[in-house]
């Protein structure tokens, strides 16, 4: 729970459980407790992940990783449900696949003989600038 989560929406969930629009109840029994306390801890563990990710990436991995998450989701859905989408969402998946390889260029690191998009010609910081040419 970040500190904004106490400041700002505390206050406002007990401001609107006293104006009686909308009761403010704590969890009871076994399983909601255990439930909310798994589903803090998950969403813990995904804010750490993105800080590591953001840490110890390129500077974007962590925005291709957040668009690869929408297809990733979308096979999920495939293979957990058997929920198929429409043609024309198949493709706008594949052509976000396939941005997110171009963009990272996992072409030349992960296909035996593929070439690299971007030429080595010169040296970039963190923020894309040209440091040496």
């Amino acid at each position: 729970v970040s500190v904004w989560h106490v400041v700002v929406v505390l206050p406002l969930l007990l401001l609107a459980s006293a104006a009686g629009l909308e009761p403010f109840v704590l969890p009871k029994g076994y399983y909601a407790v255990t439930g909310t306390l798994a589903s803090a801890a998950i969403a813990s563990s995904v804010n750490a992940l993105y800080l590591c990710i953001a840490l110890w990436g390129s500077v974007m991995l962590l925005p291709c990783a957040s668009a690869l998450s929408v297809p990733l989701t979308v096979g999920l859905d495939i293979a957990l449900h058997g929920a198929f989408p429409a043609p024309a969402e198949v493709t706008g998946h594949f052509l976000v696949v396939v941005a997110v390889v171009l963009i990272m260029d996992l072409a030349a690191k992960f296909i035996p003989g593929g070439k690299a998009a971007r030429s080595n010609f010169g040296k970039f910081n963190a923020f894309g600038m040209a440091t040496e040419i």
